[in-house]
């Protein structure tokens, strides 16, 4: 019989990381409504160190199923989670795994959601920005000031409202 509890383990701690991952991006969907950029920049510091654990967890994932491949004398470069929780013989190792896949992919999807949500904020805070940085530089005719014409041929060479200089200041 194969001892699946590490693996089991090493999946709770995955989805424990995923959660609290979900919890920062909506800690950042907050900060980035209220355009909060100090609380922006923490949650990404502390996503980064989250993701990295969730790196280690991922390694150490890969390792158990080798380990348990290993045992069934199994050897394949690729697998899923399903084609795991087939392998197994105990009912209840494959309840454990059924649960715990179901409350990842879970977890996930809602990353997933929240990510393209946060993508689409900063996507409209960019736009704003760049909106603004068009209206602050974009050269408007009427906020400078002009001398009125006074039809004088040689000021405007001959043009109403002209000038001597083809230049712009």
């Amino acid at each position: 019989m194969e001892n699946l509890s590490v693996l089991g383990e090493v999946l709770g701690d995955l989805i424990g990381q995923h959660r609290q991952l979900l919890e920062l991006g909506k800690q950042k969907k907050s900060a980035l409504i209220k355009g909060d950029l100090d609380r922006l920049s923490g949650v990404i510091q502390e996503e980064s160190r989250v993701i990295r654990e969730i790196s280690q967890l991922e390694s150490e994932r890969q390792k158990e199923v080798s380990r348990f491949l290993d045992q069934k004398n199994i050897h394949v470069d690729s697998i899923t989670m399903s084609d795991i929780i087939d392998m197994v013989d105990d009912e209840r190792q494959k309840n454990m795994l059924r649960t715990v896949q179901e409350e990842l992919y879970g977890v996930m999807a809602e990353l997933r959601e929240l990510n393209q949500l946060n993508r689409e904020l900063i996507e409209q805070s960019l736009d704003y920005v760049n909106y603004s940085l068009e209206l602050m530089t974009e050269e408007d005719p009427s906020v400078t000031y002009h001398k009125p014409d006074q039809g004088d041929a040689r000021k405007g060479k001959g043009k109403p409202g002209g000038s001597i200089f083809d230049t712009k200041a």
